[in-house]
């Protein structure tokens, strides 16, 4: 790893701290971390039976998930719950409230990572979120793709609805 100055191995498995990896005699293991054997042993819907009807986690997967990777990952934490306490109480937007909230869920997700690059600024480079103080198109755009990017794996854990209204703006409900 440039960043790092050492070797690391990168992926989804190794940032949730589900798998690691260590060198031995010249040779490169992975291997599954406490968290990761944890994860592995619940029931999924899909494995053993090819059943692809129910989803891809199981509700024990996504609670583990959403209870105990999640919040090792300080960032994503904050801006999860932000999201899911915006999200209480709302059942359906008014034509001309839909627009006001996808604006506030992006504002809330803006100010959670304005706040954490103040209490962590060597960590901003890491997260590629270093320039954030400004309102350009580049920052909105970042802001976007997190606010989907965060969406979509609350909506695979389980957590929120997803429509796209007549209007072509996305809305958010909490399951």
């Amino acid at each position: 790893s440039r960043k790092l100055g050492r070797k690391h191995f990168e992926g989804a498995l190794s940032a949730l701290g589900l798998v690691y990896v260590f060198e031995e005699n010249n040779e490169v293991y992975l291997s599954l971390s406490e968290l990761g054997k944890k994860f592995v042993l619940l029931e999924n819907p899909i494995f053993p039976n090819n059943d692809y009807s129910m989803g891809a986690l199981s509700d024990k997967e996504s609670e583990f998930i959403l209870n105990e990777i999640i919040p090792k990952r300080d960032l994503e934490n904050q801006i999860v719950n932000k999201i899911l306490s915006s999200l209480k109480g709302v059942q359906k937007y008014s034509r001309n409230v839909a627009k006001k909230k996808l604006n506030e869920i992006e504002s809330n997700i803006h100010s959670v990572i304005k706040e954490y690059i103040k209490q962590h600024p060597k960590e901003s480079e890491l997260f590629n979120i270093s320039e954030l103080e400004s309102n350009s198109t580049k920052i909105k755009s970042k802001i976007k793709q997190r606010r989907l990017s965060i969406m979509g794996r609350l909506i695979e854990l389980g957590k929120i609805n997803w429509i796209i209204n007549e209007d072509s703006i996305s809305e958010y409900y909490l399951k």
